[in-house]
C-alpha cells in the first residue's frame, strides 16, 4: 500500500502532486500539515486537493489536523506529531467511518492504539531500520494486527528496506516526485509493493 504524501514544502504545487499520484495509480493521498501552523497551506489549496481526490475517487487523509480533515470532508486524519495530541478520542470529530492513524514507537503503543479503535500505526520515523524491524516484529509477536506504515523517502529501489521492516505500507513522495518521470516512479513503486505482498 502506498500513501502518497502531498507536501507543500516540495517544489511542485499540491494539486500537481495529487494528479501525479492519481495518474500513477495511487489510491490514498495524505495532505501534510501541522497543528502548529508551520505549513502555510491556504484554504484554496487544500480545497483544490480535496476536489481532485474526490473526483478521482481516492482516499484523502490529513496529517496532524483533524479540524482541516473535517472541513475538507476528508476520509480521516493521521497524527504524526505528538505535540499535536493523540488521535485516541478524536474519532467523534469525523465519525465511525473515518480512517485514523497515529505514530507508534513501541509494541505497547501499537497494542494500545489497536484497542482504541485506531485504524493504523505510523512507524516512528526517528527509529533506525533495526529498531523499526524490531518494533514491527515485537508488535506481531504480542498479537497486534494493526497495520503499520513506514514513512520516509522511498521509491521502488528501496523495496528491500521496506520488506525488511515488514511494514504494511509506506507513506512517501519526495523521491517519487524528484524522478525524471514521477508518474512512472509512482506506478513502479505500487507494482513492486503489490508484487511483494505475501500470498
Amino acid at each position: 500500500m502506498l500513501q502518497f504524501v502531498l507536501d507543500i514544502s516540495l517544489p511542485r504545487p499540491l494539486t500537481e502532486q495529487a494528479r501525479i499520484a492519481i495518474e500513477g495509480g495511487c489510491s490514498w493521498a495524505i495532505l501534510a500539515d501541522t497543528c502548529r501552523g508551520d505549513a502555510k497551506i491556504t484554504d484554496t489549496e487544500a480545497e483544490a486537493v480535496a476536489a481532485i481526490c474526490r473526483e478521482a475517487g481516492i482516499i484523502l487523509t490529513v496529517e496532524n489536523n483533524p479540524d482541516l480533515a473535517q472541513k475538507l470532508g476528508a476520509h480521516g486524519f493521521v497524527i504524526t506529531d505528538k505535540s499535536c495530541g493523540s488521535a485516541v478520542g478524536l474519532r467523534g470529530k469525523l465519525g465511525a467511518e473515518a480512517i485514523i492513524g497515529e505514530t507508534v514507537s513501541t509494541p505497547a503503543s501499537a497494542m494500545m492504539l489497536e484497542r482504541s479503535d485506531i485504524d493504523y500505526g505510523v512507524i516512528d520515523p526517528s527509529l533506525s531500520l533495526e529498531d523499526a524491524m524490531k518494533l514491527v516484529g515485537d508488535s506481531r509477536e504480542a498479537g497486534c494486527r494493526l497495520p503499520l506504515v513506514l514513512t520516509g523517502d522511498f521509491d521502488a529501489t528501496d523495496l528491500p528496506v521496506i520488506q525488511a521492516v515488514g511494514a504494511s505500507g509506506v507513506a512517501t513522495s519526495r523521491k517519487l516526485l524528484e524522478a525524471d518521470d514521477p508518474v512512472a516512479a509512482v506506478r513502479r513503486l505500487i507494482e513492486e509493493l503489490n508484487a511483494a505482498k505475501p500470498d
